[in-house]
This record gives C-alpha cells, sequence and structure tokens, in this order.
C-alpha cells in the first residue's frame, strides 16, 4: 500500500498520480484498481492509457432508485446502479461523459469546468 497526502503528514506529500507513474515506469502491474474523485480518476485512467495499463475503476454518481428506472447515475448509455458501479478502463476511455458531466440531485445535467 502506497499512501499520498496533500500535506505529507502521512506517506508521500503529494498526489497520489505521482505515486501510480513511479509505479508504472518501474514495473508492469496485471490491473489497477481505483476509487475516489472522479477528477482523481480521470487522472489515473490516462496514467494508465499512458503506460498500457489495464485498470477498473469504482465510479459514483448520485443513485435515486439503484435500479435503473430514474437515469441520475447515467455514465455515458451505462447505468452505474444497474451497470456499474466498477467499469473499465476501456469503457471509460470512449467515455464523453467521464470527468466532464454528471447530474444532481434535481436530475440536471451538470458540466465540469476545465480546470480544478
Amino acid at each position: 500500500m502506497h499512501i499520498a497526502t496533500d500535506d505529507g503528514s502521512c506517506g508521500t506529500k503529494g498526489y497520489c498520480t505521482q505515486i501510480l507513474e513511479k509505479l508504472l515506469k518501474e514495473k508492469k502491474y496485471d490491473m489497477v484498481y481505483c476509487c475516489g474523485p472522479e477528477k482523481m480518476m480521470v487522472a489515473v485512467l490516462q496514467l494508465c492509457k499512458k503506460h498500457n495499463a489495464l485498470a477498473q475503476f469504482a465510479v459514483e454518481r448520485y443513485m435515486k432508485c439503484a435500479v435503473g428506472i430514474c437515469g441520475a447515475c447515467s455514465l455515458d448509455q451505462y447505468l452505474c446502479c444497474r451497470d456499474g458501479p466498477v467499469f473499465s478502463s476501456k469503457q471509460l476511455l470512449k467515455s464523453k461523459e467521464f470527468g466532464k458531466i454528471s447530474y444532481g440531485k434535481d436530475g440536471k445535467k451538470i458540466e465540469w469546468s476545465a480546470t480544478p
């Protein structure tokens, strides 16, 4: 296990993506597993693509019904409650919404800004 904190109070000072980049340069891994904030997962997805590493991501979306009826948890053609919540890097690399669009409690589309 590798730990990263913003202030270095535990583990490495910095981002988990810095640790991941170093690890992917040093060794080939069968699979990378990722959960956390979607913007961070987008960065991990790009690193995995760069290093040809397969990955699975636990995507969190707001779920109202949890059975695939309301569509609040949609991610492109998928519903996180029914088709996920774990998606492969291959699926997410094709996504037009991952890291760009989500839906709020009211069902309205939320477009994310390009800067963090």
